[in-house]
């Protein structure tokens, strides 16, 4: 019964430390992914695009070190590429959130019903952005990737000798009381 118990909770710990190594890899993938398509953006053509929507989303949550206040710029813009009209919202590749000021300094760059430029892929010209490159925070997003990857990888080898370690243990204190009995 004890090597059953033993085992279960062995399984949790694997468990849990696959899922940690899922969500770093998911951040890495994620991360490396939003870059490439910011190096790939400074290449892309251009063509001009038409704002449909900006403005700035404030949002409000109250937690236990009070109230936080988040901005967000929404900027919806239509371009057309070889006659069919497309839509887009990505302002740039960033991961970085934006104060107040930033927000509003994007919004006020980007006004309704303004032309304004827009880089897409030729390729696929659902993907589009109003500013081309990587416009920074994704070494945090990389970072922290690369941290959950580290350690589900310590967990594992640290789990992996507890198991072997502790197994033969065990199977040494089964086969005594098996002998003594």
């Amino acid at each position: 019964m004890t090597l059953t118990i033993f085992r279960f909770w062995i399984f949790i710990a694997y468990a849990f430390t696959a899922v940690f190594g899922i969500m770093a890899l998911a951040f890495l993938y994620w991360g490396i992914n939003k870059i490439d398509l910011g190096r790939k953006s400074e290449h892309w053509p251009t063509t001009t695009g038409l704002v449909t929507r900006s403005e700035v989303v404030e949002t409000v949550s109250n937690d236990k070190y009070g109230v936080q206040r988040s901005y967000v710029p929404i900027v919806e813009y239509e371009f057309v590429v070889n006659g069919v009209t497309q839509k887009g919202d990505v302002i740039s590749y960033r991961v970085d959130g934006y104060s107040k000021q930033d927000a509003d300094a994007v919004v006020a760059q980007h006004p309704i019903a303004t032309p304004t430029t827009v880089h897409y892929d030729a390729d696929d010209p659902t993907s589009a952005v109003l500013k081309s490159g990587v416009d920074g925070g994704f070494g945090f997003v990389l970072g922290i990737g690369g941290i959950l990857l580290v350690g589900a990888f310590i967990m594992f080898v640290f789990l992996r000798k507890m198991v072997k370690k502790t197994e033969s243990r065990l199977t040494e204190l089964f086969a005594k009381s098996f002998t003594n009995a």
